[in-house]
């Protein structure tokens, strides 16, 4: 403002001049200015300090999932204005923060669980964006970075996979996992080993020509190769080539296992993963799927 008043003045002497009754009259505009300056924030300040405001600015913050500066600011409210005719309905939402605050706690402790029934990393990487936008809190956000964290190598394996699978135009379904008799091995002696069913379909555009499925059993808990397995589905001399929109029945086993007697039935057979490879027209072999077999005998 000071500026301004300044400018008018060598205005004023540059152009016809200015006596002090003019310069006087400049200096009591620029103090008027000045005070209604200080109206005007005295007034936008008092237009803050209403019930009405308050609670606008709780339900902003609110919409941006801003749960503890709304909390803040309702409780605000509530302290300030109390006999406002928004009270009860500031108690209302102020409520509803905390439960959901609560409901948050309780989805945290139980995440651990939900994870470990979810199928796959994808799956449960789906459960984590979820609870991610639901609740907008400090802890559930480094709760669920921490379970991220552990995820991103399956996570990046399964996309790999789903990725392989599209490329192959392949699609895997109906899969049955088991531990079976085996008399063909080990000098004719019966052996208990794992087993793998599933149904494969021919998604792409083209027959299938040559298609062999394979995969490596292991014993997680040793990090230890029981066995290996596989099984030509499509050979190129003696098959029918798989259409296109047409499934075939794929089953193999360990080539090793355990040795079977009466009671082998019923024991506790060791944790097995096994990673299903194919190879689609003479081309690169592919991984395709991770699997953990059931700890079920079946004759």
């Amino acid at each position: 403002m000071k500026k301004i008043l300044f400018i008018c003045c060598i205005i004023c002497i540059l152009f016809n001049g200015c006596d002090k009754k003019e310069i006087n009259t400049l200096k009591a505009e620029n103090q008027q200015l000045k005070y209604r300056i200080i109206q005007l924030k005295d007034e936008i300040k008092s237009l803050k300090e209403t019930d009405q405001y308050y609670y606008q600015q709780a339900i902003a913050l609110l919409n941006e999932q801003k749960y503890q500066e709304a909390q803040d600011k309702f409780s605000e409210l509530i302290a300030k204005f109390p006999a406002s005719i928004l009270l009860s309905e500031a108690k209302e939402r102020l409520q509803e923060i905390k439960q959901n605050r609560q409901e948050a706690t309780n989805a945290i402790n139980s995440l651990p669980a939900k994870l470990a029934k979810a199928p796959n990393a994808l799956s449960a990487d789906e459960i984590l964006k979820e609870l991610e936008q639901k609740y907008n809190y400090p802890d559930v956000k480094e709760a669920i970075s921490q379970h991220r964290e552990k995820l991103q190598a399956k996570i990046k394996k399964e996309t790999e996979i789903q990725n392989a699978l599209k490329e192959l135009g392949i699609e895997i379904s109906n899969i049955r996992t088991y531990w079976t008799l085996n008399k063909n091995v080990l000098g004719g002696k019966p052996l208990a080993v794992p087993y793998i069913r599933f149904r494969l379909k021919n998604i792409g555009t083209k027959a299938i020509t040559q298609l062999s499925v394979s995969a490596s059993f292991e014993l997680t808990k040793d990090k230890e190769i029981l066995g290996e397995g596989s099984s030509y589905v499509i050979s190129s001399f003696s098959d029918h080539p798989l259409k296109p929109g047409y499934s075939k029945e794929v089953f193999f086993g360990s080539s090793t296992g355990y040795i079977f007697n009466a009671y082998s039935p019923y024991r506790k057979y060791p944790r097995i993963n096994a990673e299903l490879f194919v190879e689609v027209n003479g081309g690169e072999k592919r991984m395709i799927k991770e699997i953990t077999i059931r700890r079920e005998f079946q004759y």
